[in-house]
C-alpha cells in the first residue's frame, strides 16, 4: 500500500497523541503519574494485540501498521480520560473560563514547541518516502520498529536529566 493510503490513517492518532500527552502532564502535576503509566501498559497491550490481528491475521502490511499504531492512541487517551471525566482530577475545564485575552501570549510561548513539531513531521514524511521509495513496505515496518525503540532508550537519559533538574 502507498503512503497515500497510509498517511489519513496514520492522522487518526494526532489527535490522541496530543491530547494524552497534554492530559498526562496535567496528571504528573496532580502526582498522578500512575494513571499515564497504566494508560502507556495498555496502550503497549492493545498495539501489540492489533498489529497481530491486523498484520498477521488480516495480513494489512504497513496499513495494518498504521491503523494498529493510531487505534492504540486512542485506547491510550481514553484511560488517561477516565480521571478527568470521573471528577477525580483538580482539573476542570470551560469555555466561560477561558481568557481570550491571553491567546496571543500563548501562541508565543507554544510556536518554538510546535515548530520543532513541523519539522520533525516533515522529516519523518520525507524519509518515510525515500524508505518506500527504496526498500518498500517492509522497509517502513523496520522502520517503525527501530525508531519505537530508539525512543524509548532515548526516555531513560531525558528522564535522568529531569530528575536531575528537579534536584537543583
Amino acid at each position: 500500500p502507498s503512503s497515500r493510503r497510509r498517511s489519513p490513517v496514520r492522522a487518526i492518532g494526532v489527535l490522541p497523541l496530543m491530547l494524552g500527552s497534554t492530559f498526562a502532564a496535567f496528571l504528573s502535576l496532580e502526582n498522578r503519574g500512575r494513571q499515564t503509566v497504566i494508560a502507556s501498559l495498555v496502550y503497549i497491550a492493545a498495539n501489540v494485540a492489533l498489529n497481530y490481528l491486523l498484520i498477521r491475521r488480516l495480513h494489512m502490511e504497513a496499513f495494518g501498521l498504521a491503523l494498529a499504531s493510531s487505534l492504540g492512541m486512542w485506547v491510550f487517551l481514553v484511560v488517561q480520560v477516565r480521571a478527568f471525566v470521573s471528577g477525580s482530577s483538580q482539573l476542570r475545564l470551560s469555555v466561560r473560563g477561558l481568557s481570550w485575552s491571553e491567546c496571543g501570549e500563548i501562541l508565543r510561548i507554544g510556536l518554538p514547541g510546535a515548530a520543532s513539531n513541523v519539522y520533525q513531521t516533515a522529516r519523518g514524511l520525507i524519509v518515510n518516502r525515500l524508505i518506500e521509495a527504496y526498500v518498500g513496505s517492509v522497509g517502513i515496518s523496520a522502520f517503525a520498529a527501530s525508531d519505537s525503540l530508539l525512543r524509548i532508550l532515548l526516555l531513560v537519559p531525558a528522564g535522568l536529566r529531569g530528575v536531575w533538574l528537579l534536584w537543583i
